[in-house]
């Protein structure tokens, strides 16, 4: 175990005096890797084609693809800038459209600054084993090794409370398990009897199984988690984890109200020469006129054929008696 915690030792020391020499031989703002891969996306945004949108908002035509990039969220439809921190090339054409670094833009965690911070606590060496201060206390010594003759065992070893089966041998049981519902995933059924339990309310006990706590005094007296900046050198203000921490925030979208579209001038001055629309039986005013009109025409036409028919009779009975 302790030779085993000097190799440990030993690898993390020589890994942080390794990266403060080699980020000192940095120069500019970013680690040469990150550098590296923003050069490359800078090449690539002069194959894209910015438009703005206003509030900084702007469409990139990357070839045959159209992307929606918003530089006060700082993300890219394509995720590629809010997964990495390193803005994409369709980021980097709208920073060229508005004169900004793309340096400036990439996270501070990629920063020279922060990768010195990370690695600014050196590990102190150990002292000779004849130096250490001796504690007089109990002696551990590694369990005594009895090689047993004979196959070495593969089988688990098995509770003495296990049943036996009719051979004699052990049986396992489902004694302390859980059955579960293959439907609806919930415990204590399994599917035959989901539907028995499908419109039961569940017990009070039950919801309230995760609370560990019967009486709240005892949450009240729970004291807070608190790191001892000496202990943590990370929870210093001045290291790269706190500033990190201090920076991060939320980022919302803007509020924007554009309100409704002005009214076409075209539209206006015309608007007195529109004709009216024209009633048909597809409208239900026009169905009602259309209906009022057919009544009327079969009265007046009934009326008619009577007097025909009166005229019939008459003419009819003056020529019998003639």
């Amino acid at each position: 175990m302790v030779s085993m915690l000097k190799n440990i030792h030993d690898k993390i020391s020589h890994r942080i005096v390794s990266k403060q020499k080699e980020s000192d031989k940095w120069t500019g703002r970013l680690c040469p890797k990150i550098q590296k891969k923003l050069d490359k996306y800078v090449e690539w945004a002069a194959h894209c084609m910015v438009q703005e949108a206003g509030r900084g908002v702007f469409q990139v035509t990357s070839f045959k693809n159209i992307y929606l990039v918003d530089l006060n969220m700082n993300n890219c439809e394509c995720k590629k800038w809010e997964l990495s921190g390193i803005p994409c090339h369709h980021s980097v054409a709208c920073f060229r459209h508005e004169r900004i670094e793309p340096e400036s833009m990439v996270h501070m965690c990629y920063t020279v600054e922060s990768y010195r911070k990370a690695y600014a606590y050196n590990i102190m060496p150990l002292r000779d084993k004849a130096r250490c201060e001796k504690m007089y206390g109990t002696i551990v010594y590694p369990p005594l090794y009895t090689k047993v003759m004979g196959r070495p065992k593969k089988n688990r070893k098995k509770d003495p409370e296990e049943k036996k089966d009719k051979h004699g041998g052990l049986k396992l049981t489902k004694h302390g398990s859980t059955m579960h519902c293959s439907i609806s995933g919930a415990p204590d059924h399994n599917k035959k009897g989901h539907y028995k339990h499908e419109n039961v309310i569940p017990n009070e006990e039950v919801a309230q199984a995760g609370e560990d706590y019967d009486d709240p005094s005892i949450i009240d007296d729970i004291m807070p988690h608190t790191v001892h900046a000496d202990l943590d050198p990370t929870q210093t203000p001045g290291s790269m984890i706190f500033m990190m921490q201090e920076q991060e925030r939320f980022t919302y979208p803007p509020v924007r109200d554009f309100g409704p579209l002005p009214e076409s001038t075209f539209i206006a001055n015309g608007r007195a020469e529109i004709p009216s629309a024209r009633v048909t039986t597809a409208m239900s005013r026009g169905r009602q006129q259309s209906t009022r009109r057919g009544t009327g025409g079969a009265g007046r036409g009934t009326r008619g054929g009577a007097g025909a028919g009166r005229g019939t009779i008459r003419g009819a009975g003056r020529g019998t008696r003639g």
